[in-house]
C-alpha cells in the first residue's frame, strides 16, 4: 500500500523524505542499502551490516537500472524502498553466489547519505553490470528480520 509505480514497472514508497539536495541524472551519492529477493524473502547484501557505503553516480550503470531509476527524484536523507522487476534487476541471469535465481523481482531499501563524485566499495567497476559479488568472502546469511514494505528503518 502506497507505492508509486512507474512506466517501467519499477514500484517505489518513501517511509522519510530527505532535507538535501534532489538526486537527479548524474548526481554522486553514497548510500545505505539493503537487498532481498522479493519472492522468498532472503537478504542478499546490506551496507548497514558491512559498515560501508555504496558510491554511484546516478546513470553510471554502475548499479541494477531499477536501483538508479529509484534514487532519482529522493532527497539526500531519505530512506525508500524500491520493488524491482527482473526487467530492470538480473533478468535471466542467477547471480549472488545462486542466491538470487534468475528472473527475480527484488526489494531493495535505500538512504543515500551524501552527495559527491564516489565510486563505492566494489573492486571492479562492472561488478554491479555482471552481478559480481565484492572480493571479500561473503557472510553466511540469515533469514530475514526486516522485511516490511512499510519501513525497516
Amino acid at each position: 500500500e502506497g507505492f508509486t509505480e512507474l512506466d517501467s514497472g519499477l514500484r517505489y514508497k518513501d517511509v522519510t523524505v530527505g532535507k538535501g539536495k534532489e538526486i537527479a541524472e548524474g548526481t554522486g551519492v553514497r548510500l545505505n542499502f539493503a537487498g532481498y529477493v522479493l519472492e522468498s524473502g532472503k537478504a542478499f547484501d546490506n551496507s548497514w551490516e558491512k559498515g560501508r557505503l555504496l558510491g554511484l553516480t546516478v546513470g553510471s550503470k554502475a548499479a541494477i537500472p531499477g536501483m538508479e531509476e529509484g534514487l532519482k527524484g529522493m532527497k539526500i536523507g531519505g530512506r525508500r524502498v524500491l520493488v524491482i522487476p527482473p526487467a530492470l534487476a538480473y533478468r535471466d541471469k542467477r547471480v549472488y553466489g545462486g542466491m538470487i535465481p534468475a528472473r527475480s523481482s527484488l526489494v531493495i531499501y535505500i538512504q543515500p547519505v551524501e552527495e559527491g563524485s564516489f565510486f563505492g566499495f566494489l573492486e571492479s567497476p562492472n561488478a554491479w553490470l555482471v552481478g559480481a559479488l565484492p572480493e571479500e568472502k561473503p557472510k553466511k546469511k540469515k533469514e530475514v528480520e526486516c522485511f516490511n514494505p512499510k519501513g525497516c528503518f
